[in-house]
């Protein structure tokens, strides 16, 4: 896959915000490859601190799910320096309805991670590209889809070289001399062939185009390699950033249960204590009012 040809203007300012270190890396990665300048930070004390430092021309930031009321993006847009910039959301997983609430609240765009250099060429040209302004919606591309993808361009230009290479070896058709006796007995031969150096110009040329390709087609692979390594990292980062958050979840509703077993265990033993205590009493008053009338206690 050829690399985007969209580019940010030269050292343009980007902040990212994740708390995950391999996401920050690889964003950092594809938006540097694109000219921006980029700083990274994990949390929004730090974004703020970047933005009182320098302010930026566009903001990555994760989106945190327990920020139903997008609180932390009101906050980040009132913030001097950020607030006629463009904040793209950042989240592992596209929520029914997010977009729509994220654009309402002043996102500029809803990025869902992983993302691919394309999906980084989308945002700066929708954003930073002079684009008329619009709510972006990127999403990452299927690694199966790109693989095959990344398959089928290796298998064209593998056949293009191997075509190639198999001109270089098939040999020249032979000529063959040609006796033709007259009248006087003379021999006229055939045609001289052009020697061997006729041949080694071009045959060094397709072999220098040969190898031109072959490294083009080694560092594209490279590249896509790379890439499905970083959304390969990074979708597992997703996983266990979900796992974690359903393991906060539980954990939180198995104390909640324990907290709410505990109380009625709690009410149900004063509940009992107080029922005795009200028996020993009634009992007691039963006591002390029949001593009182019997004749044969008074005395």
């Amino acid at each position: 896959m050829n690399e985007p040809s969209v580019t940010a203007p030269d050292s343009t300012p980007v902040v990212v915000m994740d708390d995950s270190r391999s996401a920050r890396f690889a964003l950092g990665k594809f938006l540097e490859a694109m000219g921006c300048q980029v700083s990274s930070v994990a949390d929004l004390p730090a974004l703020m601190a970047a933005l009182d430092a320098q302010p930026a021309a566009m903001l990555i930031v994760e989106h945190d799910p327990a920020d139903v009321g997008f609180e932390r993006l009101r906050q980040i847009k009132s913030h001097p320096n950020a607030a006629s910039v463009p904040v793209v959301l950042s989240l592992s997983d596209a929520l029914p309805g997010f977009d729509a609430q994220a654009f309402a609240q002043g996102a500029a765009a809803v990025m869902v991670k992983p993302p691919s250099r394309d999906s980084i060429a989308a945002l700066i040209d929708g954003l930073l590209g002079g684009a008329p302004t619009a709510p972006v919606i990127v999403s990452p591309p299927a690694a199966t889809a790109r693989a095959e993808q990344l398959t089928q361009q290796m298998a064209e230009q593998a056949a293009d070289i191997r075509a190639g290479i198999a001109s270089l070896v098939t040999p020249a058709p032979a000529s063959t001399p040609v006796d033709t006796a007259n009248d006087n007995d003379t021999t006229e031969s055939a045609p001289a062939q052009p020697p061997a150096a006729a041949y080694e110009r071009p045959i060094a040329e397709q072999l220098r185009a040969l190898e031109s390709r072959l490294n083009a087609l080694e560092r594209s692979v490279e590249n896509e390699l790379m890439e499905l390594r970083v959304q390969l990292d990074l979708s597992l980062q997703a996983q266990s950033d979900r796992i974690d958050q359903s393991r906060e979840m539980l954990h939180a509703m198995v104390i909640e249960q324990a907290q709410a077993v505990a109380e009625r265990t709690v009410m149900n033993a004063a509940s009992r204590i107080s029922d005795r205590l009200a028996e020993s009493i009634l009992k007691t008053i039963n006591r002390n009012a029949t001593s009182s009338h019997d004749p044969s206690t008074t005395s």
